[in-house]
């Protein structure tokens, strides 16, 4: 119940253009995917708190930013300890994490102090074959990895190794960006 508090308290001020910033802490996976659809949508610069600890999720947790979202996200785990472990399930063509912004504004997405690991991805065809425990992708902008570990993450086609399967997939579509 205090979670929802929060939330709504956050969102209210947001709506009502008070706060200029988000920070959400997160400390299990239901948290955890909403503070990345919240952080998707609120027109903020947004930093994400994941508790040290284990998440298990049971699908791709995903952010996906809006249209003209042109803010930044941090998701991070201060001082470490924070690991996202799918222990080795195949989630079909989807990815441990799914962090994207497509519009034409810069956006810049990191990630701080976090594993992502044993995740097994698999698909049929060539063009979805873009398994990746952490799937990163901005159009214009940065996307940074600090301090982070991606360990036993695999992408399959037709039970051969995917041509675009990889640990980690981060990409600046457009210059100017970087990835650090």
């Amino acid at each position: 119940m205090q979670r929802k508090f929060h939330l709504i308290a956050w969102s209210v001020l947001a709506w009502a253009g008070i706060a200029t910033a988000a920070t959400i802490e997160v400390g299990d996976e239901l948290e955890f995917q909403d503070a990345l659809t919240a952080a998707s949508t609120n027109g903020q610069d947004d930093v994400i708190n994941v508790v040290s600890g284990t998440y298990w999720p049971e699908s791709t947790l995903t952010y996906n930013a809006a249209t003209g979202e042109n803010k930044s996200v941090t998701i991070q785990c201060v001082g470490g300890g924070a690991v996202i472990d799918a222990g080795g399930i195949y989630f079909g063509d989807s990815r441990g994490l799914w962090l994207t912004s497509t519009g034409n504004v810069a956006h810049t997405i990191i990630l701080d102090g976090l594993t992502v690991r044993n995740f097994h991805t698999f698909s049929t065809d060539k063009q979805s074959g873009r398994g990746a425990g952490a799937f990163i992708y901005t159009r214009w902008g940065q996307v940074m990895l600090r301090n982070c570990t991606i360990a036993n993450n695999q992408g399959k086609e037709m039970l051969a190794p995917a041509i675009d399967g990889a640990g980690v997939w981060l990409s600046v579509n457009s210059s100017p960006g970087t990835v650090t």
